[in-house]
Parts: structure tokens; sequence; C-alpha cells
């Protein structure tokens, strides 16, 4: 989180409107939101994958299947949402 403090820290972040942050303080805000929403969906592929089995693996192994989620597409996402809605159909059905 050094990025954050060199582009100004919460002094910035605590500017309203936001129109007042700086271009590059917008900018690095921008990548912090596109990096956890990148995060969020590998983690809610490995929720629906793993499921309770999360608590069993071993931290190495953990580790190496993150490395690997890093690569998830959108093909694999729209995949998962395809999942999600047969789930959905077949329990209420």
């Amino acid at each position: 989180m050094s990025r954050f403090e060199q582009e100004g820290g919460k002094l910035m972040a605590n500017r309203r409107p936001i129109e007042e942050w700086s271009s590059s303080f917008d900018s690095f805000r921008g990548q912090y939101v596109g990096f956890f929403n990148t995060v969020t969906t590998w983690l809610a592929a490995s929720a629906k994958q793993l499921g309770s089995s999360l608590d069993r693996i071993d931290e190495r192994d953990l580790v190496n299947r993150a490395n690997a989620g890093l690569g998830f597409d959108s093909a694999g996402y729209i995949a998962s949402l395809a999942d999600d809605e047969e789930n959905l159909n077949s329990s209420v059905g």
C-alpha cells in the first residue's frame, strides 16, 4: 500500500467531491478496484469448486492453486455463471 501513500494517501481519499482527486490517484484507485475484482472472481470460482474443503488444503498447494487461478479468463467466468443457472433451475423445478 505504499503506492496509496505516494499518491496522496488519506488526504487525497478524503477529498470530496472525488473530482478533486489527482489524475494519478484516480488511476491508482481504478487499478486497485480492477485488481480486487479479479481476485474476487477467482475466490468465487474457488469457493464453488472447493467449498468446505478449502480448510484442508496445504498452504503450499493453496498458493499453487491461487497462482494457477490467476489465469481465470472470461470463458471460465461465463461457464461458472451457466453452472449457477443450472443449479438454480434444478433446485426450483
